[in-house]
């Protein structure tokens, strides 16, 4: 053998691979943990694996492995066989607790399912599966999902009054709204305003159980219907479309931005939130990957930049079209704001 045959090519995989790896391993753990309310089972007084199993019907060779993992992942403690939440799985990821996001992690775990299906989808570019949302997702879905977007969004909400005016309006429609968490707040900023929740009929049940909950009385009701279907209800002198137009194509975009036209009076305000690309597509981080969530979650859908959305307002008829708020750098809210005029008044 010829000197330096004996020496075989090293391939060593970066960090920065390693890491996505990893955490997305442990993405995928923890959202299997929440589906099955591994937190609950644990309890307050901690259990065995052979206890968990027998609550929750798994499989015990999985719910050692699973509950040993969460231990490494430090989401939970183990003391010889006996599991106990830690102080973040009490706060976060049992379902009693206040705060907690546990549905934000099953909906996590229902976006799975579609995603497995990226490699086909980029050959085929039809979307496989249904995703957690619409009319084909049942009501457990659909309920995990409305929630997954009332704890995901509070923050953005919180913060949506200061970055737009609706001084003197008095009808805002919330196109999409789920639980209505952006109008509610707009509602407790803006006395005067009244806010009607927009949103297919497996929503609305979840809606008005929000509803129920600000404590708004008449001031906000939710109204069951398809946007994409028909006209939307009128008048209004005020709308939001909050994270709705990464669902859909260019196509659908012009068509529902027409309709929201058409149902604001003169003068009338829409606010439109969703994540926006640079003009190169490649940032925000966070938009570029959510547009491949679109890709195998919808027929057309994707994120879009400022410019594109601009001009499909401005073709709807909208002026005065500005950007009136951007990500945050701390993070609450990743989505930007759009607000356009109706003329006439």
């Amino acid at each position: 053998m010829k000197r330096g045959q004996d020496k075989l090519p090293r391939p060593r995989m970066p960090q920065e691979i390693r890491r996505l790896i990893a955490h997305s391993l442990h993405a995928m753990i923890l959202a299997a943990a929440a589906e099955h309310n591994i937190f609950d089972a644990v309890g307050n007084g901690g259990a065995t694996a052979r206890q968990v199993r027998a609550k929750l019907r798994l499989d015990q060779r999985g719910a050692e492995i699973l509950l040993n993992a969460l231990a490494a992942m430090k989401i939970l403690r183990k003391k010889g066989n006996h599991y106990t939440n830690t102080p973040l799985s009490r706060r976060y990821l049992v379902s009693d607790s206040p705060t907690s996001i546990l549905e934000s992690l099953q909906n996590i775990n229902n976006l799975y399912k579609t995603w497995s299906h990226l490699d086909q989808v980029l050959r085929t570019g039809r979307q496989r599966g249904s995703p957690p949302w619409g009319r084909k997702s049942g009501m457990r879905r659909t309920a995990v999902f409305t929630r997954a977007m009332y704890n995901g969004g509070f923050e953005a909400a919180a913060a949506l009054p200061d970055t737009v005016d609706l001084s003197g309006r008095r009808r805002l429609l919330d196109i999409g709204g789920g639980p209505g968490l952006y109008s509610f707040n707009l509602c407790r900023r803006y006395t005067d305003l009244t806010a009607t929740v927009l949103d297919l009929p497996t929503t609305i049940r979840e809606t008005r159980k929000y509803l129920k909950k600000y404590g708004m009385g008449k001031r906000m009701r939710a109204l069951a219907g398809d946007y994409k279907k028909g006209e939307l209800p009128r008048p209004f002198d005020a709308a939001l479309l909050s994270h709705i137009i990464h669902g859909m194509g260019e196509k659908g975009n012009r068509r529902l931005l027409n309709k929201v036209y058409r149902c604001l009076e003169p003068g009338g305000i829409l606010i439109l939130r969703d994540f926006l690309l640079n003009p190169g597509k490649t940032s925000p981080a966070n938009a570029a990957v959510f547009a491949v969530n679109m890709l195998v979650n919808t027929e057309n859908g994707r994120t879009y930049t400022f410019g594109e959305v601009g001009r499909w307002l401005s073709d709807a008829g909208f002026r005065k079209i500005k950007r009136v708020g951007r990500p945050s750098a701390s993070g609450k809210d990743n989505a930007s704001v759009i607000t356009a005029l109706k003329p006439g008044a």
